[in-house]
């Protein structure tokens, strides 16, 4: 009889879990058909769960990358998880929409646990990216003289005027928020940021920008990266204080980019983060559980895109303090 009243309340919490989450999560079978999924998936495709459950998941997935999924979905089959995967489904209204997955397989249940993001926004401001380093090269071809001027697609000028646009951006809010440039050489940006989500997001900005010219994966995953560790850093370490500050590097070289991110707080212990999904590598959705008791918001599989996002991933002794590395070659 307890087991049985256990085993109806881990049930349904589990169904909070799937309800609440914004990302969109799903239960997978071997045979091809989603076996459950939470709410998002109707607000992020339009189909009802009944109609997304009724068909196999590759009748919903673009014809030009059913081959990569189900290579993806023959590796789990397998035992081996997958970290990150960028697929389209359709929407209901026609249009396709890009999810990008990280997903892990129970063999012995014939199931796939796994979530995705719709990151179909990113990938347009992406392209967006990648015109504007179209035309700047272009424009660059066509003014200079000098050929060895061609190698610095961002230039000192540039940099601080970019962070002049961000800088305008954050002083026009509410509650003013100056940013301090400590370097702006093209190779070189270090800055010092208030505590807020605001700057945290405008940040981003500066990251895409810096790697204008390089291809569009590599930027993405760069500043996904970022993204992750730098609302980490304010939200945790600076406790969304805007008068305290955290202090940001951005190095690049021929052979790699290189990011700092260093917070105010006093650190963290891996030992001692069970609201992370990294904490829980053999139980995929176990820290949702500690999130709901800790009043979390639902998330927590950051570090686990970051990790597999980057090539080097470094802390300080305290963990207050992170470098991570992107190699160009």
């Amino acid at each position: 009889m307890n087991q049985s009243k256990i085993e109806r309340r881990a049930e349904r919490e589990l169904d909070r879990f799937f309800t609440l989450s914004l990302d969109l999560m799903c239960v997978a079978g071997f045979d091809g058909y989603f076996k459950r999924l939470n709410p998002a998936w109707e607000r992020a495709l339009g189909y009802t769960v009944e109609e997304l459950l009724a068909q196999p998941y590759l009748d919903f997935v673009h014809p030009d990358d059913r081959s990569p999924t189900t290579t993806e979905a023959d590796r789990l089959s397998d035992g081996l998880g997958v970290m990150r995967f960028e697929n389209r489904y359709r929407h209901k209204n026609g249009t396709y929409r890009w999810l990008e997955w990280a997903a892990v397989p129970y063999p012995g249940e014939q199931e796939i646990y796994a979530a995705a993001r719709d990151i179909t926004d990113r990938k347009a401001a992406g392209e967006t990216i990648a015109r504007y380093s179209r035309d700047l090269e272009a424009a660059r071809r066509a003014q200079s003289e000098d050929a060895s001027r061609l190698k610095r697609l961002v230039s000192e000028l540039e940099v601080r005027d970019l962070l002049n646009v961000v800088q305008s951006g954050l002083q026009t809010s509410d509650a003013p928020q100056p940013i301090e440039v400590t370097s702006a050489k093209p190779h070189w940006v270090e800055l010092l940021a208030p505590c807020t989500l605001e700057a945290a997001n405008k940040m981003e900005t500066v990251v895409q920008r810096l790697g204008a010219d390089l291809p569009e994966e590599v930027v993405v995953s760069v500043a996904e990266a970022f993204r992750e560790l730098l609302l980490n850093a304010v939200e945790w370490g600076g406790q969304l204080d805007p008068n305290r500050k955290v202090r940001i590097a951005c190095l690049r070289t021929n052979r790699m980019l290189m990011y700092r991110i260093a917070d105010p707080g006093p650190g963290f212990n891996f030992d001692n983060i069970p609201h992370s999904a990294l904490s829980h590598p053999d139980e995929p959705f176990e820290h949702m559980k500690v999130r709901e008791e800790q009043g979390l918001r639902p998330g927590g599989f950051g570090l686990l895109m970051v990790k597999a996002n980057v090539d080097e991933l470094v802390y300080n002794e305290q963990h207050n303090e992170v470098v991570f590395i992107k190699y160009l070659d």
